[in-house]
């Protein structure tokens, strides 16, 4: 994938990498964090929210079904998250003001696969 990100000659710099781990080692801040098609690939997204921080953070994810408090691994292979949860999460780490949009993320075998994006800043 990063060899066909390259081949268009389109990115300063691209990186392979664990998100969380990469954060952890970086010494440069952000202005700004997008995490879209991440969250649905990481069972504890708790230490990313913080790690991110005070970055403002463009998070999407699957919506866990209403009865799922907090995370599930989905049929598909696939984390869902309850908003709810995620919603502490971004508060816990620091966050003022958290913003988020109900969406349709995806279609799956000709459904719809239900979403958020969250969008935590200081302002």
């Amino acid at each position: 994938m990063l060899e066909k990100a390259a081949a268009k000659k389109l990115y300063d710099t691209l990186i392979e990498s664990d998100a969380a781990a990469y954060l952890k080692q970086n010494s440069q801040k952000f202005d700004d964090i997008l995490c879209l098609d991440v969250a649905e690939y990481m069972k504890d997204i708790e230490e990313l929210i913080k790690l991110c921080y005070p970055a403002r953070l463009i998070l999407s994810f699957e919506k866990a079904p209403d009865d799922v408090k907090t995370y599930r691994l989905s049929p598909m292979g696939r984390y869902q998250h309850n908003p709810d949860f995620v919603a502490d999460i971004f508060e816990k780490a620091g966050y003022k003001k958290v913003d988020h949009h109900a969406l349709v993320l995806r279609q799956e075998n000709g459904a719809d696969v239900d979403g958020f994006l969250f969008i935590g800043s200081d302002a």
